[in-house]
């Protein structure tokens, strides 16, 4: 029956993940390239087999996937498109400093590599794009699984725009613009400011602002606005999303706060790294973006938060960031009174 073919390709993916087998490989080259790490001469087949492709089977199926299904998905495209990601930054650092010293011989190699990272990667943007509009997007119900595709489309065509030029990146980079804001109309109308899939979304338009339309102040304010309007509201955080949510608030943070040149602008994703923080902009330059009134002790008390269990020792610690320089009583005290309604909670299911 089709219930039984659907519950099957889940067990079958969920086993793909366990093995991080996201998709095949092939052998080694037997004529590997000069000067590129050994790993890189694994030559990855099309993303179209194992956990990928028990997911487009489903996906196919034109009936809106349940939480459990979409984030299986996700997760494995996110896989092969990661690596191939890392990859093509990899070799195009190497191919820029075998170009600086004149190895014409090793630079023709190189790019014709390069070229073959950018095919697997398009053909895997598109695979999922193609999923996202047939499918996906169209039996969409509930707002948070509109947004979740929304901001995945988004973030495939800006991972097109990444390595394209000319036409073709103003075109994927004007479609991923399209897909963040239609994503974020909805999640403003129908997700909490807390809510993990808005705080992930907001992340991930900010670093398209700084990487893609080269918008550094747009993308700060992006952020800021993220992060300000979940610390106003944080006694929505369900208990259940706690974790997701002030981990995603610590990397909008992370990249407020970032001096320019430091540290990568991350994305909601491990693997989702930029070539840069956001640029400082008015207040506090130690600071990033966030002025003064915005304090230090926020984000290790966001830190110590997400890390919470039921150790009542940490309490003290908490309670020792509030008096630190530069602290926004109102933050700390909202942080605060999440924070011990969460250990309240704790002590009751221990008795």
């Amino acid at each position: 029956s089709a219930e039984q073919d659907r519950a099957e390709a889940i067990y079958m993916a969920k086993l793909s993940e366990q093995a991080e087998r996201y998709d095949e490989v092939r052998p080694r080259s037997l004529f590997p390239l000069p000067h590129l790490p050994l790993h890189m001469h694994i030559r990855p087949s099309p993303p179209s087999l194992r956990m990928v492709s028990q997911m487009k089977s489903i996906a196919s199926l034109n009936s809106e996937l349940s939480i459990e299904e979409r984030n299986l998905l996700s997760v494995a495209y996110k896989n092969v498109i990661g690596a191939r990601r890392a990859s093509w930054r990899i070799v195009s650092s190497i191919e820029g400093k075998e170009e600086a010293k004149g190895n014409t011989t090793q630079v023709q190699a190189i790019k014709a590599y390069r070229e073959k990272i950018e095919k697997e990667l398009a053909d895997i943007c598109e695979d999922i794009l193609s999923v996202l509009e047939k499918h996906l997007i169209p039996s969409a119900e509930s707002g948070e699984s509109k947004v979740f595709y929304h901001k995945m489309k988004g973030d495939y065509h800006r991972y097109l725009a990444e390595f394209a030029t000319g036409d073709v990146r103003g075109k994927n980079a004007d479609a991923s613009l399209e897909a963040y804001k239609n994503a974020s109309q909805i999640a403003s109308q129908e997700l909490a400011p807390t809510h993990p899939i808005r705080l992930g979304l907001a992340l991930n338009f900010s670093v398209f602002y700084y990487e893609i339309l080269n918008s550094p102040d747009k993308a700060c304010s992006l952020a800021k606005t993220a992060f300000d309007d979940a610390i106003a509201e944080l006694d929505t955080l369900s208990e259940e999303s706690y974790k997701d949510s002030t981990l995603i608030m610590q990397l909008l943070r992370d990249n407020l706060r970032a001096p320019l040149d430091v540290r990568p602008l991350r994305g909601s994703s491990r693997r989702t790294q930029g070539r840069g923080p956001a640029r400082a902009g008015t207040g506090d330059r130690r600071g990033g973006c966030l002025s003064v009134s915005h304090p230090l002790c926020t984000s290790r008390l966001l830190s110590l938060f997400a890390s919470f269990s039921s150790h009542h020792a940490c309490v003290p610690r908490v309670f020792s960031f509030v008096g630190e320089e530069n602290t926004s009583l109102r933050t700390s005290t909202r942080l605060l009174r999440r924070f011990v309604k969460t250990l309240a909670r704790g002590m009751r299911k221990e008795r």
